[in-house]
């Protein structure tokens, strides 16, 4: 707990030191905070810089440098180099189709007659089994749909 004080007080001396003292505008001597005698032993010592083995401090004790202002960019203009143009692929022809197979029309509806539990008879006598809900297979193969009385294969 003591150290943080002492580091407390030690942050605060450096912020003094580094900010200046005393009020904004006023000239030496007038209405200046008074300096302790440690702020004006820290200022009196040179600023700390390296040996020429750069391993050790040349002096000691020593303060640290101010901070340096820092160096405004230099304006340069911005070289950006276009890419390379690519040269377009060759315009190919699209494949030719297959022949396509022939549409296959509907064939018109038929009328159901004399229909039971099981299927009903078309106009030419031929028995309509009942299939799953209203679609059935007729002996030829066909899909065939029942809409009421009236049969339409596919």
């Amino acid at each position: 707990m003591k150290q943080r004080k002492i580091a407390l007080i030690a942050a605060v001396l450096l912020g003094l030191l580094a900010g200046g003292h005393g009020r904004a505008g006023a000239p030496d001597g007038e209405g200046a905070a008074p300096v302790p005698a440690e702020a004006q032993a820290y200022a009196g010592l040179p600023f700390c810089t390296l040996s020429a083995d750069g391993k050790h401090l040349a002096r000691q004790p020593c303060r640290t440098a101010p901070a340096q202002r820092p160096m405004p960019r230099r304006p340069v203009t911005q070289i950006i180099e276009p890419m390379p143009s690519r040269a377009a692929p060759p315009r190919l022809a699209p494949p030719s189709l297959p022949p396509s197979a022939p549409l296959r029309t509907p064939s018109p509806p038929q009328p159901l007659g004399n229909c039971g539990v099981g299927g009903c008879y078309d106009a030419g006598g031929v028995w309509q089994g009942n299939g799953v809900g209203n679609t059935s297979v007729v002996p030829n193969g066909k899909l065939c749909q029942r809409n009421g009385i009236w049969l339409q294969c596919f």
